[in-house]
Parts: C-alpha cells; sequence; structure tokens
C-alpha cells in the first residue's frame, strides 16, 4: 500500500474516531440538560414526533454513496454528479414535507395540539437540511478531508451545547426543535462551503441530465448499499421488538435492552474501520494491493474484537453495576451472547467492503447478507418464543457467527 494512501487511512480514522468521541460527548450533555428541562409532557411531545424519524430513513436512500466505490473513476464530472446528488436530497425534502402533512394531520386529530404540528413542521425542516448536507459530507470524506469534517463537528457539536443550555430559560419541545434545525442549518452551510473551496464547483462538464446521473447512481450501487443497511439496522433492533410480543416481563425487556445497548458501542470503531477500508479499496487500483489492505483491516479488526471481549469480561460487570444498580449478572450475562456475536461479524467488516467495491453488490446483498439475516430473524422467533430473552442472546452469537461464515463463504 502507498505510503500516502496509508496516511490518509490512518487520518481518516484517527479523525473519525474524534468525530464519534464528538458525538457521544454532546449527545451526553444536550440529552441530559433536555430531559431535566422539559416537562414529562413536553418531553413526549418531543418524543412522538422525533419516533416519526424512523420513517424518514427508512426512506433517506443515499445516491453519494456511490462515490465511496466510485469517486476516482468519477472525479473528472464529480459537479455534474454533486448537481444531481443535491437535486435528489431536493426531491426527498419534498417527500418528507408531503409525509408530514399527513402525520401532522393524524397527530392533531389524535393529540388536538397545534404546538405539536409546530414541532413535526420544523423537525421536518432539519430533517430536510440534513438530507441537503449529506452529499457534501460523503465528498468531503471520499477526499480524505476528515480533517475538515472534523472541524465542522466540533463546530455544530459546540452549537448544539450552547444552544441546549438556553433550554432552562425556555423549557418547550418547540425551542428544541428550533434549536436542532439551527445546528443542521450550521452543518449543511459549513460543509457546502468547505466542498466548494477544497473539492469542487457545481458546474457543467458533460451532456448527461441530472435525472440520468440519479439513476446510474441509484440503480449500479446507492439502492442496493441502503438495503443492506436497512436490513442489518433491522436485524440488530428486531430482537427486543420480538420480546416484548412474546410478553415478557417488563424488567426483562429493560434488562434486554441495556445490554443491548451496551453491545451497540461495541460497533462502533469497527465500522469505522470499515468505512475507511472501503475508502482504502476504492483508491487502490492493482488486485494484489487492494486484497494486502483488505488483510491488514481484517487482522485489525480481529485484534480490536478480542481485545472488546475481554474488555466486557474483565469491566462489564462495572460498567452495568454504574449504569443500572441492580440485576447485573442477568444483564452481563445477556450482554456476554449479544457483544459475542457483534464482536464475530465485526471481525469480517472489511471483507464486506472488498464485496461491495471490487465485487458487485448486489450479488453480495442477495448471497452474503440476506440469508443470514433471514436465518437470524426465523432464529429470534423461535427461541423468543421458546427461551425468552436468552434465547434472543443466543441467536446473536449464531446470528454473528452465521453471518462471518456467509461473508467468507462469498
Amino acid at each position: 500500500m502507498p505510503k500516502s494512501l496509508q496516511q490518509k487511512i490512518v487520518n481518516s480514522i484517527l479523525n473519525m474516531g474524534i468525530q464519534r468521541v464528538l458525538d457521544f460527548v454532546s449527545v451526553f450533555v444536550v440529552t441530559t440538560f433536555v430531559v431535566r428541562s422539559l416537562s414529562r409532557d413536553e418531553y413526549g411531545m418531543l418524543s412522538v414526533v422525533l419516533s416519526y424519524g424512523l420513517i424518514f430513513n427508512l426512506l433517506n436512500i443515499s445516491i453519494s454513496t456511490v462515490l465511496l466505490r466510485d469517486y476516482q473513476a468519477l472525479k473528472g464530472h464529480i459537479g455534474d454528479y454533486m448537481r444531481a446528488f443535491i437535486l435528489f436530497s431536493l426531491c426527498k425534502c419534498t417527500l418528507v414535507f408531503l409525509l408530514s402533512l399527513g402525520i401532522g394531520f393524524f397527530l392533531f386529530n389524535r393529540y388536538h395540539s397545534l404546538a405539536m404540528i409546530m414541532v413535526l413542521a420544523i423537525n421536518a425542516l432539519s430533517t430536510g437540511l440534513l438530507y441537503l448536507s449529506e452529499p457534501f459530507m460523503v465528498l468531503l470524506s471520499v477526499d480524505f478531508r476528515q480533517s475538515v469534517l472534523t472541524r465542522i463537528n466540533l463546530v455544530s457539536s459546540l452549537t448544539n451545547v450552547i444552544l441546549t443550555c438556553w433550554v432552562f430559560m425556555w423549557p418547550t419541545a418547540l425551542y428544541v426543535s428550533v434549536k436542532n434545525a439551527v445546528v443542521a442549518l450550521v452543518i449543511l452551510v459549513l460543509t457546502a462551503w468547505y466542498s466548494e473551496k477544497l473539492v469542487c464547483h457545481l458546474t457543467a462538464s458533460s451532456d448527461s441530465t441530472w435525472l440520468q446521473l440519479v439513476k446510474e447512481s441509484f440503480i449500479g450501487f446507492s439502492l442496493w448499499s441502503h438495503l443492506m443497511g436497512v436490513l442489518t439496522d433491522f436485524v440488530y433492533r428486531a430482537d427486543l421488538l420480538i420480546l416484548g410480543w412474546v410478553g415478557a416481563p417488563l424488567r426483562t425487556v429493560g434488562n434486554y435492552n441495556i445490554s443491548l445497548q451496551m453491545a451497540n458501542f461495541t460497533k462502533l470503531l469497527p465500522q469505522i474501520l470499515q468505512y475507511n477500508a472501503t475508502l482504502g479499496l476504492s483508491h487502490s487500483k492493482d488486485t494484489e494491493r487492494k486484497e494486502e489492505l483488505t488483510f491488514l483491516f481484517v487482522k485489525y479488526s480481529f485484534l480490536l474484537s478480542l481485545a472488546t471481549m475481554i474488555g466486557y469480561v474483565l469491566f462489564g460487570r462495572l460498567a452495568i453495576q454504574i449504569i443500572s444498580g441492580r440485576d447485573v449478572d442477568e444483564i452481563f450475562r445477556l450482554g456476554f451472547y449479544i457483544v459475542g456475536g457483534i464482536c464475530v461479524f465485526n471481525t469480517v467488516r472489511p471483507l464486506v467492503s472488498y464485496c461491495t467495491v471490487v465485487h458487485n453488490i448486489r450479488e453480495c446483498l442477495l448471497f452474503a447478507i440476506a440469508p443470514p439475516c433471514i436465518i437470524t430473524l426465523i432464529g429470534y422467533g423461535i427461541m423468543g418464543t421458546l427461551h425468552g430473552a436468552f434465547g434472543l442472546a443466543l441467536v446473536n452469537l449464531l446470528s454473528g457467527i452465521v453471518m462471518a461464515f456467509f461473508v467468507v463463504l462469498f
């Protein structure tokens, strides 16, 4: 691997790690301020509105993710593609506003609250601003401008925390929504300005229409990337839903949720490695270099997963005691299997990058990701019914093994 590319990847990993830390700290501070300041009715109103973000996430297909694989090939016409990505984002914004009208009609009939409709409208605006900023963020990332993204993340996080401090004076869901919209606007302005200054100008350089470029990006890569993300995310969330369906005691559901939330933190660093493996592969030209890079990332992913399991065994009970204060043994036992399954799959994440960049992402979804996800969902249903929370936790471990097997086999 060329030293210049290696330095870029190392710098990217470090900067993305810093961004995750900033996100974690700012979200923790903001959540604490908001929960302690808002009345339960106001916080409930905010929670109801934000819960519809799940629908928007399902519809949020990011066609700019094609740059993760094809940036080097598209670089000569990046202005055309960026204009197409932005216009597509505007179409998604329109869809969000139309859906919000229907959701608003439903919520008003149910709660008879004009304040809730205003919160919903501003939340839709925030979502639209983030949709528009996403192509610029991807562009800066694939051009290895992670240090710039870290600066943007720092400014937006500080803005979020500073504005949240004023929630003591205006403890309403409406103020929190306006604050979120201002933060989203800051992100859009900064990402667009840096993209225009450092990477490209949005000027036409070919005869292709924006619709042609959208179709090309959508069908060729982005649709399958989106489906892959939705499918794996659903698998990670479905066990808790099934646990509620089988009628588990609320205390058991709460304990399972704590173990699940702790386990989710073990995905953060491996996801950074996977993302940068994708960037490195997209910037590598010959097969030997791509294979060398892939196995290098697999090695570090394995070492990270091993360290995670050792850390959980040694310090897991202490962390659970601090967070929960009770039912430590049950939560630790559930978390052991869930963390184990995630760590097994985390080891082969770079191979998923190799499959999507070097081979066909559609085939990767159909043959490497979809079958183990289907097997996992069936296992959730059977084991959840027969053995409750412990059965679901055990399926998480088996799921990680099965998913790793299918990825390696593919």
